[in-house]
C-alpha cells in the first residue's frame, strides 16, 4: 500500500513544481511575442537572437527583440527592413484583444519597441566597416552602425553611426517608394 502511494505521490510532486506561475500579463506578453517573432522570421528570413521586455506594475511598456540577417544590406535596405518589422510587429500587438488591457499605451507605438538587426555575411560572420553591422530602433530613433573588430578588445569599435528619428525614416522610405 505504501509503495503505491509513493508511486502516485512522486509524479504529482514532481510535476507540481512545474506549474506555470507566470501572471496573465506575462502569459499574454509571451504569446504575442512568440506570434510576432514567428511571423517576422518567416516573412523576412531572419533568426531571433534575443528577446525581452518590460511589464512593470502589470502593464507592458516595451518589447525588445534582436534579429540576425544574413547578407549585406545598404542603409536604404536596412531602413526598409527595420521599419517593416516594426510595422508588422505593432500590427500584431495592436490587433490582439487579449493583450490590450495589459498594454501601458494603446495603440502601442514605436516608442515601446526596441528592435535590433545584426547584419552578418551569408555564412553568418560579422561584417566590418564599410558594411553596416547593426541597425537599432530604440526610443523612436533608428541608428545604423559600421563596426571594426579590435585585437585589444572583445568589443568592436563603432566607426560610423547614422541616426534618424522614426518619423524621418518613415518619410524617407515613403519618398523612395513613391519614386519606384
Amino acid at each position: 500500500m505504501i509503495s503505491i502511494l509513493k508511486i502516485l505521490l512522486i509524479p504529482i510532486c514532481f510535476f507540481g513544481w512545474f506549474k506555470d506561475s507566470r501572471s496573465i500579463e506575462e502569459k499574454n506578453f509571451d504569446r504575442v511575442m512568440k506570434e510576432g517573432i514567428s511571423y517576422i522570421e518567416k516573412k523576412y528570413k531572419l533568426e531571433t537572437m534575443g528577446i525581452g521586455g518590460g511589464i512593470p506594475k502589470g502593464l507592458v511598456e516595451n518589447f525588445n527583440i534582436s534579429f540576425q540577417h544574413k547578407g549585406i544590406l545598404d542603409i536604404d535596405e536596412l531602413r526598409a527592413l527595420i521599419l517593416n518589422i516594426a510595422k508588422d510587429f505593432l500590427a500584431i500587438v495592436n490587433s490582439d484583444e487579449k493583450i490590450r488591457p495589459f498594454l501601458a499605451k494603446y495603440p502601442f507605438t514605436d516608442e515601446g519597441l526596441s528592435l535590433r538587426i545584426f547584419v552578418h555575411d551569408k555564412n553568418g560572420y560579422e561584417l566590418e566597416h564599410p558594411f553596416f553591422s547593426i541597425s537599432c530602433l530604440c526610443g523612436s530613433e533608428i541608428r545604423y552602425e559600421t563596426l571594426k573588430k579590435l585585437s585589444s578588445s572583445p568589443y568592436p569599435k563603432t566607426i560610423t553611426r547614422k541616426t534618424e528619428s522614426y518619423n524621418e525614416a518613415v518619410k524617407i522610405l515613403q519618398e523612395q517608394q513613391n519614386l519606384n
